[in-house]
């Protein structure tokens, strides 16, 4: 390693596992060197030429392997159970909660009564409405909005309004869609039972 003349019988070694994996160790001298050194010394490499041999060497020349990609929850089975238990909203507590924000019934087709939605903070279930979500071309973009309401009905429980599964920019439709006119219930409004009109194509 210092350039010395080297002895006949030899007095170096280099470690190829352990802690000292690749360092190489001179008895003679007492001198030592890491895996960069030996590569100068064995090659006579120097500055970038030196370290682009270590890495490919190291096999740092290929490219890293690829994690797999987790596949993304959905909620579709759990949305399915919550569909598979809603009802129409007349004669609820869904329609009574309506009324205590002066509206009636919509007869929406698309907004309906379930009559124990899961709260799983909570640990209890809650009625409450849940609606369909459209995108703007009638469409089901597959998820649905879910309003928690007090046992009476008097009020929104506290889990208030969350989404389930894809929303997107979809609405929940209070009325059937006409060219000129959609009246809807936008995701997050705050105004009475979340009611706004929306201008359709051509207004």
């Amino acid at each position: 390693m210092s350039g010395r003349s080297p002895r006949k019988d030899g007095s170096c070694i280099i470690h190829l596992g352990g802690h000292h994996a690749g360092w190489g160790f001179d008895h003679a001298t007492g001198e030592s060197a890491g895996p960069i050194d030996l590569i100068h010394h064995a090659t006579g490499l120097a500055d970038r030429d030196l370290f682009e041999e270590a890495a490919r060497l190291a096999r740092m020349d290929l490219p890293a392997p690829q994690r797999a990609m987790t596949p993304k929850p959905t909620h579709d089975l759990e949305i399915a159970r919550i569909l598979g238990g809603v009802q129409p909203l007349v004669g609820t507590i869904g329609e009574t909660y309506l009324r205590h924000r002066g509206v009636g019934d919509p007869r929406s087709p698309d907004l309906l009564y379930h009559d124990d939605l899961p709260d799983f903070d909570g640990r209890r279930g809650w009625p409450g409405l849940v609606g369909i979500v459209r995108d703007g071309a009638g469409n089901p973009v597959g998820g649905i909005h879910r309003t928690f309401l007090l046992d009476d009905g008097s009020g929104k429980a506290p889990p208030g309004k969350k989404m389930l599964g894809a929303i997107d920019s979809g609405s929940v439709r209070l009325a059937p869609i006409h060219p000129a006119f959609i009246q809807g219930m936008r995701l997050g409004r705050r105004t009475p039972a979340g009611l706004r009109p929306v201008a359709g194509p051509g207004a």
